[in-house]
């Protein structure tokens, strides 16, 4: 129900060449933007960052449109280090990493949640484990440690490689089950790696219906982008991060970063993943079950699951302060 355009695709400026025809893209959608916003004509613009952002951004400064940026990583990204010259404010997910390079206002207001995890909010984890395994006949029960494994569409690869055979060792000693999203099209192959499980088992591509994982889940292993980081804040846990390698400037590092400083998380280098290193960690914190809840109680207090409201009310509030000022100088 929301008035929406899409501007066709930009070219990402990785390389010489690159850039060029990103330039020209940018010469494109900067000249729709300016179309499109004449039309809509807007109080404000609101930049999410990435390269994709620039072109809307640039043509707001043109038309005295007052522009703000948010940023999803502890690492401010390159657009909005150059935005930040135009914009009233950036609006920070995570205390960032980089400091020096924003030459604008900062408000740090948290990473906006999607409405339907809110929404659905964090269940009791019985009813969280009777619902999964209604929805998909598993075999889940109350007193397994429940290690939920996910790596999202890019950064699955590693994961569904080396976690089956560390978490079939650790569950030679120990009582777990497990829930594995690993990813469109992946699911065979992670069957096989998973073949000699007597454990609960669970491995789906993805789900929509998250609060169900993360409700039922005592560890989480992940990636850290942004997103996932204030997931498992918002849902109390603790988690063993593995940050995405190939993140830009090695963002999800410092988002792990972020969430670790809370204790409660452990972070993994992808290349330590194949040393051992993920079965020595998985050994420490399975051996105490009690201590992963207290973990991610401890995470939760970096939660600000009200950032979407957050954010809007400062670009209301820096809005009318402008007003008045403005109506103050005539």
């Amino acid at each position: 129900g929301i008035d929406s355009r899409i501007l066709p695709q930009s070219r990402n400026p990785a390389g010489i060449a690159s850039k060029a025809l990103f330039f020209c893209d940018l010469l494109r959608d900067a000249r729709i933007s300016l179309k499109e916003l004449k039309r809509f004509r807007p109080s404000a613009v609101l930049a999410m960052g990435s390269f994709n952002c620039v072109a809307p951004s640039i043509a707001a400064k043109l038309l005295g449109i007052p522009l703000f940026l948010h940023d999803g990583n502890a690492r401010v990204g390159k657009a909005n280090r150059l935005l930040s010259r135009f914009a009233e404010k950036l609006f920070l997910s995570f205390p960032p990493a980089n400091p020096e390079t924003i030459k604008c206002m900062t408000s740090l207001v948290g990473m906006p949640l999607r409405k339907e995890l809110i929404s659905s909010g964090i269940l009791p984890r019985k009813d969280a484990i009777e619902a999964l395994n209604s929805k998909f006949s598993a075999k889940f029960s109350e007193d397994a440690t429940t290690v939920f494994v996910f790596g999202g569409s890019q950064g699955a690869l590693s994961l569904n490689s080396v976690l089956p055979k560390a978490l079939l060792q650790s569950s030679a000693k120990r009582k777990i089950q497990v829930m594995h999203l690993c990813g469109f099209n992946n699911s065979e192959m992670v069957q096989k790696n998973y073949a000699p499980a007597n454990f609960p088992l669970l491995i789906l591509d993805s789900s929509p219906e998250m609060h169900l994982f993360y409700s039922t889940a005592d560890l989480a292993v992940c990636r850290s982008g942004g997103s996932t980081i204030a997931e498992l804040a918002f849902f109390a846990k603790s988690a063993i991060l593995i940050p995405y390698p190939h993140a830009a400037e090695n963002h999800q590092y410092d988002n792990a970063c972020h969430y670790a400083s809370s204790s409660a998380a452990a972070i993994l280098m992808d290349q330590e993943l194949k040393t051992g290193q993920i079965q020595k960690i998985l050994d420490e914190l399975l051996d105490n079950p009690a201590a992963l809840s207290a973990k991610g109680i401890q995470g939760s207090r970096l939660a600000m699951p009200e950032a979407s409201k957050a954010l809007l009310y400062e670009i209301s509030n820096t809005l009318k302060t402008k007003y008045l000022r403005t109506e103050k100088a005539r």
